[in-house]
């Protein structure tokens, strides 16, 4: 593994949080987007009055037609959004499962470091895998080197 292959993997692995954090507004966003279908704007008087500020020249209708016209291409968007989302942090998830069976404290390490971000290093190795610095490093490498030999596809130089 090079050293360019080797901060793929460590960049795939330290993105895994903010996947799940954006998976979750993402969900918010198509939450929002259906709520916005299922209620259409009956709270105007006047649909097809001008609107009195912001210099827009479109009708209200107009805008809402609009809407309807673009919603099933940002649904779609933002389902397909989801689905890539969720598939990287279940494959996540799936190798540190074999991990942890193949290397239980390479996984502990892993997770620790790049899932639960825990710093420094220091840390890790003394409060929560009880265990020597040379040690925790040599697991390290080999939890990364398993994610890269596991999930080559992600990986492999482009």
């Amino acid at each position: 593994m090079t050293k360019q292959e080797r901060t793929k993997v460590i960049r795939w692995l330290r993105s895994i949080p903010g996947t799940e954090y954006s998976i979750t507004s993402l969900t918010r966003a198509l939450d929002a987007l259906e709520t916005r279908k299922e209620s259409p704007p009956t709270w105007m008087s006047n649909p097809d009055a001008v609107a009195a500020m912001g210099g827009e020249d479109t009708s209200k209708q107009e805008q809402w037609l609009e809407f309807l016209e673009a919603y099933p291409a940002r649904k779609s968007y933002l389902e397909d959004l989801i689905a890539q989302r969720t598939r990287k942090v279940e494959q996540f998830w799936e190798v540190l499962d074999l991990l942890a069976r193949e290397n239980g404290l390479g996984a502990q390490a892993i997770r620790k470091k790049y899932y639960d971000q825990v710093r420094p290093d220091r840390d890790i190795f003394r409060y929560h895998l009880f265990c020597s610095e040379d040690w925790f490093y040599k697991c390290l490498r080999r939890g990364v080197r398993f994610y890269f030999d596991t999930l080559p596809d992600l990986f492999a130089g482009k």
